[in-house]
């Protein structure tokens, strides 16, 4: 058993081998097996002979065995199926035999000598039954990954053989699958281009927009099929995507339809540097039929059109042939140099340039036209000139029949000129600025907004005031500051509750610039501040009270007396400086003590002695700790009882300070209503501070009996 297990090894192998040889042959072995017991009765000898001839291994036996087929002619009609299956044999050799009875050596199949026999003997043999069986086998084939793939572009190929319809949609299929073998899919496509048709282009047309791997190859495909890819490729040269663009050119420029010259023309308004070389090389594919569209592009409203089609003629060799003509080449090339070497015969021309889209096309002409020595005369043309110089204070100093032009100017490609033409119409003040340059507010650049907005409050008026507050919503922090700067110069009542909301914008310089804007409506905001001292947050109560300090009146000095009282420290401390600078003097003694409290001043409350209690009791419930903990003090040094019952309140209080601080307090006013709420948090509390604090305090309270009680 031992010795035979190797013997066994070796079968298999060879068996293995076998069976890859057979998958990946060229032969039609490796797709249909030949059987001379298939040959139909009543067939020729000779054909029959020849028929078996076909499953030889011997290449060159099977290719005579097809030509002495193919010299039988309809006799050998019989042969037909057989020959079918020879189809997908494409083992390539080097092949002699008689032609004419000459001696002969080619490079062929047997599948290509099958194909031209089959075409000898019958030239319907596409139609029969055989023919459309074999369709089907060939399709299976090449749907099939468990076969070799070698085996697969066979099947391909001898489909091209067949140009049967129904393969159409697998072929189609095959090469647009992106996990197939990229030679199956290459072959897969040759013969697609066979077949021709929509279905074929919009195969090609697929691979082009999303292959990168084959884009190139589907280019070259697509351009055999000639004139009916055209207008699909014409539709790919407005992708926005350059490479695409670029394949879209390079095959129309190979197929040389006059129907692209046009759309072609049209690709240099958007194209990038890269796509505009390739343009200009396209036109190499129309060197006679392009040159009377690219020399009227030459006069294109379009300036990179024209500077196109000035590169485009140059390369398919035209040259000018007179003085007109070379001037309107060197306008389209922008050779500006070259143009004012010829002088004056150029300014008309030039001076049209003065309003083209390129501010660069623009400066270049103003600049040639005063080298050449020329001076504008009319209005028009000196604000034609001023603005392709970009000579903005003559702009301004021409004034109102300079505004026309300064807002179709705010519509130029370059940020600089939009800016300066906002600026200018601003400068000049006149109302037709304004809602062109409301639309600028909204423009992506957030400085040309900014610019607006300063530019509308120039020009004023009841419509700007609502334009420029919109603005105080805007997302750049530097547009809100300027519209505040600017509602502050436009003074208008309507502004005042949205600046006031502006005090919490989350820009510290924006907050900055909307106190300063409040500051110069003066007594304009008075109304609006009366109910903004009041406001839910502190900071615009805070800032209200600072701003009432600007404006004078007893209803002003009333209202900050009253914010002596706010609830927050802040807000009273601003009220009590504020009214210190108006030189305000306290007439009662509970003002007085109102003043020191929001001036934080608890020495000066200890000293006034039993009249500062109660108002330091109620200040026990501030919200900041540090204004508590000075009260407890304060509180502690007055040893008043009616103190002692709000402090006790205060050892349950948040805030383990304060707590603290209570329990310190409350040893000062010798007071034993306090040890038992004292012993009681002691007992639950987990700060060693306030522990530390009541153990302190109840020794105080207690003396001798402190420890009892703790036992208690």
């Amino acid at each position: 058993m031992k010795a035979r297990k190797p013997l066994t090894f070796v079968v298999l192998i060879v068996i293995v081998a076998g069976i890859i040889i057979y998958l990946t042959s060229g032969s039609n072995q490796g797709i249909f097996t030949s059987n001379a017991d298939r040959i139909p009765p009543g067939t020729p000898k000779k054909v029959q002979e020849q028929i078996k001839e076909l499953d030889s291994s011997a290449v060159n036996v099977r290719l005579d065995a097809i030509s002495e087929l193919a010299k039988q002619k309809r006799l050998a009609t019989n042969a037909i199926p057989f020959l079918i299956d020879v189809l997908g044999d494409f083992t390539p050799v080097e092949w002699s035999h008689s032609v004419d009875d000459v001696d002969a050596r080619i490079k062929t199949t047997p599948a290509n000598e099958a194909y031209k026999a089959l075409d000898i003997i019958n030239e319907n043999w596409r139609d029969t039954k055989d023919a459309k069986e074999a369709v089907d086998r060939f399709i299976a084939t090449l749907k099939d990954k468990g076969i070799s793939w070698r085996v697969r572009i066979n099947a391909a190929k001898a489909l091209k053989l067949f140009k049967d319809n129904r393969a159409l949609k697998p072929l189609i299929d095959s090469f647009n699958n992106t996990d197939e073998v990229l030679e199956v899919r290459k072959q897969s496509a040759y013969t697609l281009t066979k077949f021709g048709g929509e279905q074929t282009v919009d195969a090609f047309i697929v691979s082009i927009q999303s292959d990168d791997i084959l884009r190139e190859f589907s280019v070259n495909q697509i351009v055999k099929l000639g004139e009916i890819a055209v207008e699909p490729l014409i539709a790919l040269l407005d992708s926005s995507d350059s490479n695409i663009k670029i394949s879209a050119m390079h095959a129309l420029k190979k197929i040389g339809d006059i129907r692209a010259i046009e759309p072609l023309i049209a690709c240099f308004k958007d194209s990038n540097e890269k796509e505009t070389i390739n343009l200009v090389n396209a036109f190499e594919g129309y060197p006679q039929h392009a040159r009377v569209p690219l020399l009227a592009a030459l006069k294109s409203d379009d300036y990179n059109i024209r500077k196109g089609a000035s590169k485009a003629l140059w390369r398919i060799k035209w040259r000018p042939e007179n003085e007109k003509e070379r001037i309107t080449f060197l306008i389209a090339a922008q050779k500006f140099k070259e143009l004012k070497e010829i002088g004056k015969p150029t300014i008309k021309p030039i001076t049209a340039l003065l309003s083209d889209g390129s501010v660069k096309i623009r400066k270049n002409a103003a600049d040639t036209l005063v080298k050449i020595g020329w001076k504008p005369s009319t209005q028009i043309e000196k604000i034609n000139y001023y603005l392709a110089a970009r000579k903005w204070s003559k702009l301004v100093k021409i004034g109102k029949p300079a505004v026309k032009h300064l807002i179709a100017a705010l519509g130029d490609e370059t940020l600089e000129v939009r800016e300066n033409s906002a600026i200018s119409l601003g400068r000049i003040g006149d109302p037709r600025g304004i809602d062109p340059l409301y639309r600028m507010l909204n423009d992506k650049h957030s400085y040309l907004r900014k610019t607006s907005v300063e530019a509308l409050t120039n020009i004023g008026g009841d419509r700007v005031v609502e334009m420029v507050i919109s603005c105080l919503y805007d997302e750049n922090f530097e547009v809100r500051v300027s519209a505040a700067g600017c509602l502050g110069r436009l003074k208008d009542v309507r502004a005042i509750d949205p600046l006031l909301a502006s005090l919490k914008d989350e820009s510290e310089q924006v907050q900055i610039a909307t106190i300063a804007a409040l500051k110069k409506m003066g007594y304009l905001a008075f109304e609006n501040l009366e109910v903004s001292v009041g406001h839910r947050d502190w900071f615009i109560r805070k800032t209200s009270v600072e701003l009432l300090s600007h404006l004078k009146g007893s209803k002003v000095t009333k209202l900050i007396i009253d914010a002596m009282k706010d609830d927050d420290w802040v807000v009273r401390r601003t009220a009590a400086h504020a009214l210190k600078e108006r030189g305000w003097e306290a007439k009662n003694q509970e003002k007085f003590i109102t003043y020191l409290i929001a001036t934080l001043n608890f020495e000066q409350l200890v000293d006034m002695g039993q009249p500062s209690v109660e108002p330091l009791i109620e200040l026990l419930y501030e919200k900041n700790p540090g204004t508590r903990k000075s009260v407890l003090w304060a509180l502690s040094e007055l040893r008043d009882r009616r103190a002692v019952q709000p402090i006790i309140s205060l050892l349950i209080d948040p805030d383990y300070e304060t707590r603290a601080d209570a329990a310190i307090a409350l040893g000062k006013f010798g007071d034993l209503r306090a040890v038992d709420p004292l012993l009681k948090l002691r007992n639950s509390e987990k700060s060693l501070t306030v522990k530390n604090a009541i153990n302190s305090t109840l020794k105080i309270l207690l003396g001798n009996d402190y420890k009892d009680a703790l036992n208690e």
